[in-house]
């Protein structure tokens, strides 16, 4: 409260209850004494009564300063008074000015204070002088000048000390307040910065997560939007993280100017964002979120850079009995891993059946790692035979799995689920020596079959698979020219010098290399001319309906005359008809594979296929 002209400090509402209180103890203790006392004295002790009235109308209109001045007035005169009515200055309630000095000191004004003992101190000096000029013939006897000294040094020192106390007093207390203040304000701070991103400005998740709560015990409807820019990364990249920064700052300066009041948007993380929105109905929010992606799109300008982004969203609506905030996220991020999937720059609903997709997935991936360490994966192999004489030429290692509930398991299914979580490097080290033992032990049993072990991608990345291949082949004692290893068109356009230098090693390792799933990818004749690969392998997709489409038919025909142009050996996939291998070697195709011939089969089948074929041979 501001200190009007009295002076009067009375800042805290404490003060001003205690003050309240004090002003009613005064007034029932004067209203009492007027009845307890003598004539005189009772109709004095009334009238200071009524005159007190006044204090309370103040106090009712939140005038502390004019009432708290009132009341030291009203007691200060009452106690001369009485003074005056009873035995002057040898009235023991002479003692009672000191405690109205010590009340004002601590709750008056410098002004008001020196108002009073200045009054106190006329006041006693006069009436010590009257008592004197009349002898004072009471027994008493008159007052002596050495007394009214004693007297008036008595107030000023009182009235002096205490002053220096309350000054220090209201000092501390200012200092508590102040100190007090500051805590208040770094609390705020500390508050402001747990609830708020610095970068963005936008609320944390966990702030996020508290107002979803709050609202969603309210019963309201409530979309959660996962939002992730596309392609952010070479950004940051290519012009620096300041500059991705400004960006970010930008989004979320969009983002807020699409919520609504009662609406909420929080930083998740790196490049995404939450919105937690009211919805009324989906078609409302569809148009939210068209405009959202629209907005997201205007071209963003920093330093002498024109940045132009997209977005891909995901939505999450929260109901009776799915009510996590958590959980909603990552149902969101579901749902915005749909959108990019559909192309980008788009928003997908999520769908209750994709929570058991990945929960099959989940399982699948925990149980694929047992299934590393408890060896319940095998190789299978599909042999390759050589068109114009029918001849068992070469055999591809495929992986299969024996799962407990499921039985055998395609690679198509755990293969991805391998090279997501890692597990493809330590998996495709081991097919590839299982391989090499496997075609080892026919070469030596005098079935030199060249053995074909698909790659993975991922399996570059370390930088070790030349040096692995070189190991695995010392260690099985397989000769070099009867591993085969295929790779995708996609592998070989990377244009990382580590994936150009490995397949430079290896082609020196004397292995031998295969363009796999050839058509199917950028099918580009660069990447041909510049690895020397041995064989290329026609994906099936041009194969399973070669007798019945003359495009397919001149595709393939296409493909073979080209690749025997360039001194490579082509291999057909998936060949289930007799018309359509005749038709391959027709086309001068050099060899095939397909379940016209055998579906892929165990280590100790395909013996029996190799060891039939001979007798065949020899009758």
């Amino acid at each position: 409260m501001a200190q009007s002209g009295s002076g009067v400090y009375l800042h805290s509402q404490r003060q001003q209850r205690r003050l309240r209180q004090v002003i009613w103890v005064c007034f029932i203790t004067v209203a009492c004494g007027s009845l307890l006392s003598g004539p005189r004295s009772a109709v004095w002790l009334s009238a200071v009564a009524a005159l007190m009235l006044p204090a309370f109308f103040w106090l009712k209109n939140s005038a502390y300063d004019k009432a708290n001045s009132w009341l030291l007035w009203a007691l200060t005169i009452a106690i001369s008074g009485l003074l005056l009515i009873n035995s002057g200055i040898h009235e023991p309630l002479i003692i009672c000015y000191p405690m109205i000095l010590m009340f004002a000191a601590l709750f008056a004004g410098p002004r008001l204070y020196l108002s009073l003992v200045t009054f106190m101190l006329v006041f006693c000096c006069s009436l010590a002088a009257v008592d004197w000029w009349q002898q004072n013939l009471t027994a008493i006897g008159p007052v002596r000048w050495q007394t009214i000294v004693t007297l008036a040094m008595l107030f000023s020192v009182c009235g002096f000390a205490v002053r220096m106390v309350a000054q220090d007093y209201r000092t501390l207390l200012k200092e508590l307040s102040d100190e007090n203040l500051r805590v208040q304000q770094s609390h705020q701070t500390i508050l402001h910065l747990a609830q708020t991103d610095r970068l963005t400005g936008l609320a944390q998740r966990d702030f996020a997560r508290q107002c979803f709560e709050q609202w969603h015990q309210q019963q309201v409807e409530l979309a959660v939007v996962l939002l992730d820019l596309d392609q952010f990364k070479p950004v940051n990249d290519s012009l620096g993280h300041s500059v991705g920064d400004q960006v970010l700052a930008e989004i979320a300066s969009r983002l807020a100017q699409q919520l609504n009041d009662g609406e909420i948007a929080c930083r998740f993380g790196g490049d995404e964002f939450v919105l937690v929105l009211r919805t009324v109905d989906e078609t409302a929010l569809f148009a939210r979120l068209d405009s959202l992606l629209s907005s997201l799109q205007q071209p963003i300008l920093v330093e002498e850079y024109s940045i132009q982004l997209s977005a891909s969203v995901g939505v999450a609506f929260s109901s009776p009995q799915q009510h996590d905030f958590n959980q909603l996220c990552r149902m969101a991020d579901q749902a915005m891993y749909k959108a990019k999937d559909a192309g980008r720059n788009t928003y997908r609903l999520y769908r209750p059946e994709w929570q058991q997709h990945q929960t099959d997935t989940l399982k699948l991936i925990t149980e694929l790692r047992q299934a590393v360490q408890q060896q319940q994966l095998e190789l299978h192999y599909q042999p390759k035979y050589e068109l114009s004489t029918g001849r068992l030429n070469g055999v591809e290692a495929l992986l299969r799995w024996q799962h407990p509930e499921l039985g055998w398991v395609g690679p198509q299914h755990f293969i991805p689920l391998a090279e997501e979580t890692g597990l493809i490097d330590s998996l495709g080290l081991w097919v590839l020596r299982q391989a090499c033992q496997q075609a080892a032990q026919w070469y030596l049993a005098g079935q030199p079959l060249v053995v074909a072990v698909n790659l993975s991608a991922r399996q570059f990345r370390s930088g070790q698979l030349p040096q692995q291949v070189a190991m695995t082949l010392a260690d099985t004692g397989l000769p070099a020219h009867l591993l085969e290893l295929e790779l995708t068109e996609s592998m070989l356009m990377d244009e990382q010098y580590q994936v150009q230098q490995q397949l430079a090693e290896l082609m020196q390792t004397g292995v031998k290399l295969a363009i796999d799933d050839f058509g199917t990818g950028y099918s580009n004749l660069h990447y041909l001319s510049r690895f020397q690969a041995a064989t290329l392998k026609i994906d099936q997709s041009f194969i399973l309906q070669l007798n019945s489409s003359i495009r397919d038919q001149a595709l393939v025909s296409g493909m073979i005359q080209l690749a025997h142009s360039l001194g490579l050996t082509v291999v057909a996939e998936g060949v289930e008809r007799s018309e359509v291998a005749t038709l391959l070697s027709q086309m001068h195709c050099d060899s095939a594979q397909g379940y016209l011939w055998s579906k892929p089969v165990p280590a100790d089948q395909l013996w029996l296929l190799l060891t039939q074929k001979q007798a065949s041979n020899l009758n």
